[in-house]
């Protein structure tokens, strides 16, 4: 089994706004982008999962007819932090939850631990379900804990892992071993 994962195309939102689940549109470059994941990826799977957000499911769509719309696939959700920039939170409250971003959330928000619960669980039922090839279309936040399960790292290491726009990952499961590697 193949399990294809890929980060949405760019969003167009300003450079250092928050915007977790927020659902913010793409930007032009969509089908250029687009085109460019066309020819890294399979011509056919068996289901595509998506991230209900238009930035995920936009290109879901360019993939599969009627794309499977999970809300585990959502981004973490940063609560009243959501479309603020970075710089207005303040340095003070983003190194409050750094502390422990594992088990804390920001106001109104999400914990990491409670993202990465939701992802993986929903991994091990599409693992269950046997396809051949699937393609899953997300946000980093889910890449990071998936790429974090399949290679049994500690939920501290979650953010030494770089995810890219339009990014493609692969696990492949075979005798039941898995791995995950980047296709890009």
């Amino acid at each position: 089994m193949e399990i294809y994962i890929i980060r949405h195309t760019l969003p167009d939102v300003p450079s250092g706004m928050c915007y977790g689940q927020t659902d913010i549109p793409l930007a032009d470059s969509f089908s250029d982008e687009l085109n460019t994941l066309k020819t890294k990826l399979p011509h056919h799977f068996d289901h595509v999962y998506t991230s209900p957000l238009k930035r995920c499911s936009t290109l879901a769509e360019e993939f599969s007819i009627k794309p499977i719309k999970r809300d585990e696939l959502m981004e973490l959700n940063f609560g009243s932090w959501e479309m603020k920039y970075w710089d207005d939170i303040g340095k003070e409250n983003i190194s409050q939850w750094a502390e422990d971003y594992i088990n804390g959330n920001p106001p109104e928000g999400e914990k990491l631990k409670d993202m990465y619960n939701r992802a993986t669980d929903l991994l091990e039922e599409i693992i269950s379900e046997n396809n051949n090839e699937v393609l899953i279309v997300t946000h980093s936040g889910i890449i990071r804990c998936l790429w974090a399960y399949i290679n049994k790292m500690s939920l501290k290491e979650l953010f030494s892992i770089n995810v890219e726009f339009n990014e493609v990952y692969k696990i492949t499961i075979n005798n039941g071993d898995r791995t995950i590697s980047k296709t890009n």
